[in-house]
């Protein structure tokens, strides 16, 4: 949600000061009436009832929403009040609307089609309709609004009447008005389908949100409307009660830029999304990274748009700061109260990253219309070609910019296959346009370029040819043919459909690969005169006869959806794999590309018993087999790549599929396919960037290719909002739940939107973390699941790869940095309907950068890179720890990590191994002990004062072992086994927060932000890995990650080390006072000798009871022979490390 108000600067390498005040309204009269019907959603239920909408908590204008779509509203639950609505009146309502088709309802009270009252805000203007004659001629009377709402934006339409005069106000601004309304809301007080989202009739649902429904017996005035839509407002941004900017810059050219170049002008667009109405004064300062001199101000009303010049470049910074250049500039703004808000920045840089240029737009006519796309490049002379059905063909010579050669008027379908049609289909008659052409160049023939066409009677069926068609020319139809007539035939009761063929050759063999639905994708060999091996060509008949058993089946499909068809078969060189893609879904908005792979030659795959078994998906599906044969046939198969998907505020794509591929003389890939903007329209043409993952599946760019090339960027550029579409996921629609369902062929594969991705400069986000590689490659770390109802579908664990692309959007108008790759889910069937564990994701980076994602300098890392010293030591060793002064809040907590062994020839410690959430992860093992204390982790805080509290948290893999924590009362011994909270090879995450600490407190343990247990008592938490013995000799591992320990804002720390004063050595006896002691209870010391290499040779070990302030406490050891020197080890409660003193 947002609420803009915008502001437009020009800057030139600069530093400036902005003043903006934001203006309050006034009115003469704003205070409102009270309504008679008030449907808010926020008193749990009174008033309306959900049926199949859901509440959107916190979401709405004052509070709660309803989240409405395809069927899901909400009902009004008694509207009999408004039969005291007899003369003036006024509806008012919020809305949140996120689709754009006409007819959607805002509310609908009414009987049926005869009798209703509604309001359909996205009909182009809003509509306000009353009438109890039904849509009969002159019946209905309405009201049609001057001004439109705005998509992903909150707005309030108000209808009033006044005296014989109706009003409509959208977001208080007048808009329009009629005398044509004479009907009453008491006409309607006795309706009882009185829907919210919902029509009277089959009209498309509400996609949105509603909120705060209101009817008053009065005409509320301008000056009220006006109030109500700001009230709201203020209301909205009172809640958030923060300032939220997202700032883009734009070049000369009006392009967006993610760099600056030195001596540009550059435009920064700031948009103040979110502002508190107490702290309404806001000032914006543009600055370098190294000075903030103020050189011009300007005062703004609210609502308005500045734009002026600043004179100053970086020759004359060069002068005065005496600087080469400016390294970036950053937006800065502070409220009134001196509070300030880092909007980001941008860099300056000589050699910016390069962006294709501005290209023709791919809805323009050239490519509309075209459908079933084949790519094609001629080795004759270079150009390409794509070859459409419906007699469409199209010449480019750099897959950006398209000549359409339009053959509709022109050629029907080939004779042969029309007479073929003709006779030995009875009744039949074939269409007037051919499909799905695909294409064998045979170098040397008189007729190189050899076209086979599908040719069918009326759509759906199985009475369906491929045909032959030679050509002399590339383009087909604009130079000599010859007809070679049927290769392939098919009627009802087939295997499969005869359209959609497509050529694949290996080792100079060609091999024909058809099909469409029924039992899916079928292949053959395909001999030297283009005919399909196995089919006898004596006779119409015998092909009829002969196609029916010819060719093994490669690809199948789950029963209910539709699908699979048109075929596309590619080797990949770098792994000699075999990719086929093809497409599922009704031919409409759940149109999706599949794609299964195999290590066999074709002609191994052919050749051998079981074909169908031979291609897989990413999950291991064979992908051939039959339905009944599958492991779990209620699941989609083949890997996802593309399917319909919207990316932020953008439009939605539609039913893309239908592909091709070109792999380019470059290296270059490229995928070709159709594609929609609206459901169930025309397609028309679309080439997109195709590039492949390290293990070997192929992802495409998010935006129709304009000449992007991968490259290097810059991780300041990666910094900000990315909107993320996981577009590989399958969706249901309601009422469908598995791929095996009847509704799955138009209900399987919706469209999949968006969610926000904000990358910080300290490389985490909201649920993970994130790492650059310094070239084009993100990887993003989940920690957290995702929310479904915001559209993230990832689970803690996942880690997500994306490939950098700068791009450019032909439908936005505007350059874009995109990012296109795989999220590794390991999830097995994470509920949305997909079976496999990648999961294909697209996005677009929406703005340069925002208050969250402010430049700082990244914390110190808060563990190093390290490794066990110890791990050969004989002899009595009890412990073995490291522990740390944390950065950020710790203010000297300890943190302890360590492992317990017995036997001369254990193995024990902790070390750093890959592995983490992020890089590296710390790793506790052991090969052998005697008892369940095995590698451990537990944290102390040297003083916390009553009230006050600490918290640990850490991400935890356990692998395949058990976890356990001591009790309330100890440091080991009996512990609490957690194990079964933890899920085995993926990191959760721990929290444990311990409470008013010093004679006793509290310990409340969470996994997951879910409390599983809590305690009292005096002892700190020490975390147990591996619970049995383990005498195998392979060591046992656990891993940690992501530490972090904080205090309330209250604590005041006395460190422990600091009261370990005066320590002295004698020949038998170390001696030291515990000066202003923070602890009382056990403290454990340990003294340490070690030979003239600095090699351990013994550890003494005593305990004390602490009582009280400056004790003497005193170590009795027995000295080694060849000591050299000592080291005093001062333990707290078998934990915190207090003190590692030198001694002499």
């Amino acid at each position: 949600m947002k609420t803009a108000k915008r502001l437009t600067a020009v800057l030139c390498s600069l530093a400036m000061t902005l003043s903006v005040w934001i203006a309050p309204v006034s009115a003469a009269d704003t205070e409102l009436p009270e309504p008679v019907i008030d449907v808010t959603f926020d008193d749990g239920g009174d008033g309306y009832t959900l049926n199949g909408a859901s509440l959107a908590e916190g979401e709405g204008v004052t509070g709660n929403a309803i989240s409405t779509g395809t069927d899901k509203y909400a009902s009004a639950n008694d509207v009999s009040a408004l039969s005291g609505v007899t003369e003036d009146f006024t509806f008012s309502v919020w809305i949140y609307p996120t689709g754009s088709e006409y007819w959607q309802r805002a509310f609908d009270f009414g009987t049926g089609t005869g009798k209703y009252v509604f309001l359909a805000p996205t009909s182009d203007f809003p509509r306000f309709v009353m009438t109890t004659g039904g849509n009969a001629a002159g019946a209905e009377q309405i009201l049609i609004g001057t001004n439109r709402v705005t998509q992903n934006e909150w707005n309030n339409i108000t209808v009033t009447r006044s005296g014989n005069t109706t009003s409509m106000y959208v977001n208080g601004v007048p808009s329009g008005s009629t005398t044509g309304i004479t009907l009453n809301p008491s006409d309607f007080s006795d309706c009882t389908n009185n829907y919210f989202g919902k029509s009277q009739y089959a009209d498309p649902y509400f996609s949105g949100m509603i909120d705060d429904f209101k009817v008053y017996s009065t005409a509320l005035s301008e000056a009220q409307a006006e109030a109500m839509y700001n009230d709201g407002i203020a209301a909205m941004l009172a809640k958030q009660n923060r300032l939220d900017i997202d700032v883009n810059f734009y070049d000369e050219d009006g392009n967006e830029i993610y760099q600056a170049q030195p001596n540009s002008t550059i435009t920064a667009m700031v948009d103040i999304k979110n502002y508190t109405p107490e702290e309404a004064r806001i000032e914006l300062r543009v600055r370098t990274a190294h000075v903030i001199p103020p050189t011009a101000t300007l005062v703004v009303e609210a609502g308005r748009r500045a734009e002026f010049d600043i004179d100053i470049d970086t020759d004359e910074a060069k002068i005065r700061d005496d600087l080469d250049v400016y390294t970036r500039i950053e937006i800065i703004l502070s409220d009134q109260n001196g509070k300030q808000y880092n909007g980001g920045y941008i860099e300056v840089t000589d050699s910016p990253v390069e962006f294709p240029p501005a290209s023709p737009e791919d809805s323009d006519p050239t490519t509309f219309g075209a459908h079933d796309p084949t790519i094609f490049k001629d080795p004759v002379d270079g150009k390409y070609w794509a070859y459409s059905s419906h007699n469409l063909v199209y010449e480019s010579d750099d897959l950006i910019n398209w000549i359409e050669h339009d053959y509709t008027q022109q050629i029907t379908v080939p004779e042969k296959a029309k007479e073929f049609i003709a006779q030995n289909y009875s009744d039949q008659t074939a269409n007037a346009t051919y499909w799905a052409p695909d294409l064998l160049y045979v170098e040397g023939d008189e007729y190189p370029y050899w076209f086979y066409l599908s040719v069918s009677t009326g759509v759906g069926g199985q009475n369906s040819v491929i045909t032959l068609v030679k050509a002399k020319s590339p383009g087909l139809w604009d130079g000599e043919t010859q007809d070679c007539g049927v290769v392939l035939a098919s009627k009802p009761g087939y295997t499969t459909n005869a359209i959609d063929a497509n050529i694949y050759t290996e080792n100079g063999v060609n091999y024909f690969i058809w099909g469409s639905f029924w039992r899916g994708i079928l292949g053959a060999k395909l001999t030297d005169d283009g005919r399909v091996e196995g089919v006898d060509y004596t006779s119409d008949a015998k092909i009829i006869e002969t196609s029916k058993d010819v060719g093994a089946r490669l690809f199948s499909t789950p029963d209910g959806i539709m699908g699979p068809e048109g075929p596309f078969t590619i080797k990949n060189p770098e792994n000699n794999n075999i990719y086929m893609f093809t497409s599922y879904g009704w031919l409409g908005s759940n149109y999706n590309c599949r794609i299964a792979r195999t290590d066999a030659s074709m002609a191994d795959v052919l050749g051998q018993a079981n074909p169908h078994t031979r291609f897989r998906d990413a999950s291991g599906n064979q992908v051939g087999t039959a339905y009944a044969q599958q492991s779990d046939p209620s699941l989609p198969w083949g890997y996802k790549l593309i399917g319909s998907y919207k990316i932020g505020d953008g439009i939605t794509y539609y039913g893309n599929g239908h592909n091709s591929v070109l792999h380019d003389d470059d290296e270059n890939w490229y995928y070709v396919q159709h594609s929609r903007k609206v459901p169930e329209a025309a397609a028309y043409l679309q080439v997109r960037k195709m590039l492949w993952t390290e293990d070997g599946w192929p992802v495409v760019s998010p935006v129709v290719y304009a000449g992007e090339k991968e490259q290097a960027v810059t991780e300041t550029m990666l910094y900000g909002t990315w909107d993320i579409t996981s577009v590989g996921t399958t969706l249901y629609d309601t009422g469908v739940t598995s791929a095996d369902d009847s509704g799955a062929y138009k209900g399987a594969d919706m469209p999949v939107e968006s969610y926000e991705l904000i990358l910080k400069p300290d490389h985490t986000f909201e649920k993970g973390t994130w790492e650059f590689d310094g070239d084009h490659t993100i990887t993003v770390k989940f920690t957290k699941d995702g929310n479904k109802d915001k559209n993230e579908y990832f689970y803690r664990g996942d880690v997500m790869t994306l490939f950098v692309l700068p791009g450019y959007d032909k439908d936005a108008r505007r350059s874009v940095l995109t990012v296109t790759g795989i999220n590794r889910n390991f999830t097995a069937n994470n509920g949305t309907g997909s079976n496999t564990d990648y999961i294909t994701n697209f996005g677009i980076k929406s703005n340069a950068m925002t208050t969250s994602t402010a430049p700082e300098e990244p914390p110190a890392p808060e563990f190093e890179d390290i490794t066990n010293d110890f791990e050969d030591l004989q002899g009595t060793i009890i412990s073995q720890q490291r522990y740390e002064q944390l950065p950020c809040e710790t203010k000297g907590a300890q943190l302890y990590v360590g492992t317990r062994s017995s036997g001369g020839d254990s193995k024990t410690g902790w070390l750093s191994k890959d592995g983490g959430v992020t890089g590296k992860a710390l790793v506790l093992s052991s090969a052998r002990w005697s008892d369940d204390r095995g590698p451990r982790i537990g944290f102390t805080t040297p003083d916390i004062q009553n009230g006050g509290t600490a918290t640990l948290e850490i991400s935890v893999n356990i692998k395949d072992n058990a976890l356990r924590y001591n009790d309330n009362t100890t440091s080991g011994g009996d512990a609490v086994d957690i194990t079964p909270y933890f899920t085995q090879d993926r990191y959760d995450r721990l929290k444990i927060t311990v409470e008013n600490h010093k004679d006793s407190f509290t310990r409340i343990f969470y996994v997951n932000d879910t409390e599983i247990a809590r305690d009292s008592g005096s002892a700190f938490p020490v975390l147990w890995g591996i619970s049995e013995d383990n005498n195998s000799g392979n060591p046992k591992e656990i891993y940690f990650d992501d530490l972090y320990i904080h205090y309330d804002a209250s604590v005041e720390i006395k460190p422990l080390a600091a009261a370990v004063e005066e320590a002295e050595r004698t020949e038998d006896t170390v001696s030291f006072t515990l000066k202003d002691a923070a602890v009382f209870g056990s403290v454990d010391t340990y003294v340490a000798q070690y030979d003239a290499d600095g090699a351990l040779i013994g550890i003494d070990k005593a305990s004390v009871t602490v009582t009280s302030d400056e004790q003497i406490v005193s170590v009795d050891y027995k000295k080694a022979e060849n000591a050299a020197s000592y080291k005093l080890f001062v333990w707290y409660n078998m934990m915190a490390a207090a003190q590692d003193a030198e001694l002499e």
